[in-house]
């Protein structure tokens, strides 16, 4: 357990990541090297992926494998932008991301287990260690979680990512009173951080450690992405009836067949919020690489489409 305690400390450093020394053409390609339809000076496709990629030294099922596998399976997928959490070792950081370099030429691995892969130039980074809070265990303190914010130049201009991975306090976290909990505290440092930075698109991802929906109405830790203007590019919203349909599960456990259980909730988003001038919808959302033949952590990637555009 020491031995990954430093570990997770000796990533607590951001390194930005180079790109080749012949960058591809700035032009996307599909998954068999087509090219995507150039976008418009109007409109743009953006397709953006968020993994809790479960790398852990000394603590993860199958690290070496996955990590050979995972490379060529996030490439498969074609994102603009892919965010991934719990990349705590740094060999396995590296193999991923250079599997990646010629599609996803730029990026950032930071502190708290945090990576993130683009398509496009990066104007600006920063990487922010949640604060300490009385209710956190030893692992926790030295795992520093945090927040990734980037910036990305793309076509239609700048576009803020922030990638997060929050504190998990437990099934009985729910019973301690709300302002005691360290989770609580993560929720409102980063909606506050997100508040004031409403000029560009802002896409938030990452494994939230919290639920969207319990009892048919959204809870305290959603409402508060509500109140600062993020939707779920999942779809989650109240029916006719005013009941909110609680969101499909995002994390199964590892391995996974027909005779091993579902279990865990749904931790795991891609949020996002319009600019002052160009907007965000999700077209599409979907799970990935969740079966018994293709997971490759405990948790499932999730993808959404997305369709970034500016008013005429």
């Amino acid at each position: 357990m020491l031995t990954w305690l430093l570990a997770l400390n000796l990533l607590s450093t951001p390194a930005p990541l180079a790109p080749p020394s012949a960058a591809p053409e700035n032009r996307p390609l599909g998954a068999h090297g087509q090219a995507k339809a150039t976008p418009t000076t109007h409109e743009l496709g953006l397709t953006v992926a968020s993994y809790n990629a479960w790398l852990l030294p000394l603590a993860s099922t199958d690290l070496r494998a996955r990590t050979e596998a995972m490379g060529p399976a996030l490439n498969a997928i074609d994102a603009d932008v892919v965010c991934l959490q719990e990349v705590w070792d740094e060999q396995a950081a590296n193999a991923v991301r250079l599997s990646l370099i010629e599609r996803l030429p730029y990026g950032i691995i930071a502190g708290g287990g945090l990576t993130t892969l683009s398509r496009w130039p990066i104007l600006a980074t920063r990487f922010v260690a949640y604060a300490q809070h009385p209710a956190m265990s030893m692992l926790e303190r030295f795992a520093k979680k945090g927040f990734l914010v980037t910036v990305l130049a793309t076509p239609l201009g700048p576009v803020q990512v922030v990638n997060t991975h929050m504190i998990w306090e437990g099934r009985r976290a729910p019973q301690q009173p709300r302002a005691e909990r360290a989770h609580w505290a993560q929720v409102k440092e980063l909606t506050d951080a997100v508040r004031h930075t409403a000029e560009h698109p802002t896409i938030v991802c990452g494994d939230f450690n919290h639920r969207a929906v319990d009892g048919g109405m959204p809870t305290d830790e959603f409402v508060a992405w509500l109140d600062v203007g993020f939707s779920d590019a999942a779809g989650t919203a109240a029916g006719p009836d005013g009941r909110w349909t609680p969101r499909a599960r995002t994390r199964y456990g590892y391995p996974r067949g027909p005779n091993i259980a579902p279990r865990g909730g749904d931790p795991d988003y891609i949020l996002m919020r319009s600019g002052a001038r160009v907007n965000v919808a999700a077209l599409t959302f979907r799970q990935s690489l969740n079966t018994p033949e293709t997971a490759l952590s405990d948790h499932d990637l999730l993808i959404a489409e997305l369709r970034l555009s500016r008013p005429r």
